[in-house]
């Protein structure tokens, strides 16, 4: 891994202090990036080289009356070019318009929770939360429309095709089968110690669906789905791991030390689960705060109170089993 170019934000004030999110869209339309500050949302366009073709600072404190904290950023699946902007316990859209080339928060559709807004995941238009009241289903059209799926607090949320899983606050792992608008509760696990997940990712591999579910301790467990079997564990770094993310053939797992390390599961035609290191990249005087895939062989990295958006490419990739594939 080396980091390839460096792209300056415009809001340097405590910058990159949360996670961002990237929104892959056709390649003449380039790679629409949100990164959170602290009560702001950096919005921009990258073209394929990772230039800025545009950029635009979204003032959250003009979009809501209480002062925002804790700001969580999603593109919503299936609905082109809608963020999720998630504040304390509101939730905006905000869309780019293509016509004009601007982005708009639609205060319209405004939704007030109950609790304390931690996480976000979306699939098929769906958009679902998790609070330290519980985790909730809003629907794909109409956003007040919103179900409560549990009641546990939920601290990071995953969906994929019929999967949704939920990790609460006393380290437990819950997982959901079925689909959107129709799931059934399948089974929670408690771990050993109240180690609490902070990153989850669903892959499919030999023919199966494999759970990947990162800790503050800094461990990573792989688990088999609908059994949630642990096929393996690894102690992976030494502070709370930020970000795991998909790579063609593996996953990158991000966390606070300043590390990136690459890893895939196993070979095709070995009988083990194991994870299997395969390389790294140390930046330096750096606390990841977030990660996520760009381009085919790339991966953009916001550190904590840095001005800047990193873009790492990998070197040594995990291109060996080409069967792992994100959902």
């Amino acid at each position: 891994m080396g980091i390839r170019n460096t792209i300056l934000l415009k809001d340097d004030v405590c910058a990159g202090i949360g996670k961002l999110a990237v929104y892959h869209g056709k390649e003449s339309s380039g790679s629409h990036v949100a990164v959170v500050h602290a009560d702001t949302v950096e919005l921009m366009v990258l073209d394929k080289r990772g230039n800025v073709q545009q950029q635009h600072v979204l003032d959250i404190n003009a979009l809501i009356v209480d002062k925002p904290d804790d700001i969580q950023v999603l593109w919503c699946d299936g609905q082109e070019l809608t963020l999720i902007i998630a504040h304390t316990n509101h939730l905006l859209q905000v869309i780019f318009d293509c016509s004009t080339k601007t982005w708009k928060a639609d205060t319209d559709k405004a939704l007030d929770q109950q609790g304390w807004i931690t996480s976000l995941a979306s699939i098929n238009g769906y958009i679902y939360t998790g609070s330290n009241e519980g985790l909730w289903e809003i629907g794909s059209q109409d956003m007040p429309s919103q179900t409560k799926l549990g009641k546990f607090p939920t601290t990071i949320i995953c969906v994929s095709t019929g999967y949704l899983v939920a990790g609460d606050e006393q380290g437990g792992i819950v997982l959901f089968q079925g689909e959107p608008g129709c799931w059934s509760h399948a089974q929670r696990i408690q771990e050993k110690s109240p180690n609490c997940c902070t990153s989850m990712l669903i892959l499919e591999a030999r023919g199966e669906h494999v759970l990947i579910a990162a800790f503050n301790t800094g461990f990573i467990r792989a688990y088999l789905l609908p059994t949630m079997e642990c096929l393996s564990e690894v102690a992976a770094h030494i502070r709370w791991i930020t970000q795991i993310l998909p790579v063609r053939g593996g996953f990158v797992s991000a966390a606070e030390d300043g590390f990136l390390h690459l890893w895939i599961l196993g070979k095709s035609n070995d009988p083990n689960w194991d994870m299997r290191y395969m390389n790294s990249f140390e930046m330096k005087d750096c606390m990841i705060t977030g990660a996520a895939p760009f381009t085919d062989r790339g991966v953009l990295v916001t550190a904590y109170d840095r001005p800047q958006l990193f873009w790492l490419t990998l070197v040594g990739r995990a291109e060996e089993d080409e069967s792992i594939e994100a959902l």
